[in-house]
């Protein structure tokens, strides 16, 4: 180990940290929100292209919807969580320079694996241009002493001339990029194995 920190209740903390299946998270949230707010709250395929304050002091979300059609909805409060390139945070801070991409590239996908470590060990692996970060988003079955493993795989490649794809986020064969990995086995951890033993990987 080059450096190790202990995290959640054994750091100190009056809670554990918890790492779990984003998918499932926000399926969680999800069925909270309808349980507390009822059906036809949320409601999908829109997007948000700014906002109106009104002088009542409610605010006014300027709608999208998919097909083309516009919409507006008011109500006291307007939150922006419209993701990286927010249209609610651009009209707030006009005055902000567009995203800037880092040159960093990163492959995700999860892999039934048996968990390194303590079993919920959060695993950074290589340096900030060339690294891998791996950790368990599942209890291991049972059974097998399978969990799910989350993993990241990333390089920096130079930026100078910006991204060339027309997207941000793909799925991609994990052939495309587990030769920058090659060679990354260990008598506690193979990479190359863990990446192969994924079903789907996407490209951010």
């Amino acid at each position: 180990d080059i450096y190790s920190e202990q995290r959640g209740i054994l750091a100190g903390y009056n809670w554990p940290q918890y790492a779990l299946h984003r998918g499932h998270l926000h399926m969680f949230l999800y069925h909270e929100v309808l349980k507390r707010t009822g059906k036809g709250t949320v409601q999908l395929g829109q997007t948000v292209t700014g906002y109106q304050n009104n002088a009542n002091g409610t605010v006014t979300a300027l709608i999208e919807h998919a097909d083309g059609k516009t919409a507006r909805e008011t109500g006291t409060l307007l939150i922006g969580a419209d993701g990286i390139h927010s249209a609610v945070r651009a009209q707030m801070h006009p005055e902000q320079p567009p995203i800037h991409w880092g040159g960093a590239i990163m492959w995700r996908g999860s892999t039934l694996a048996k968990p390194t470590r303590t079993g919920s060990s959060f695993i950074g692996l290589g340096s900030h241009r060339h690294r891998m970060v791996i950790y368990p988003i599942s209890h291991p079955d049972p059974t097998t002493g399978l969990a799910t493993i989350n993993w990241i795989a990333e390089v920096t490649v130079d930026s100078s001339e910006g991204w060339k794809e027309s997207g941000w986020f793909k799925q991609v064969e994990i052939d495309d990029f587990i030769h920058h990995f090659d060679g990354w086995t260990y008598d506690w951890l193979d990479v190359p194995a863990l990446l192969r033993g994924a079903q789907v990987a996407y490209e951010n």
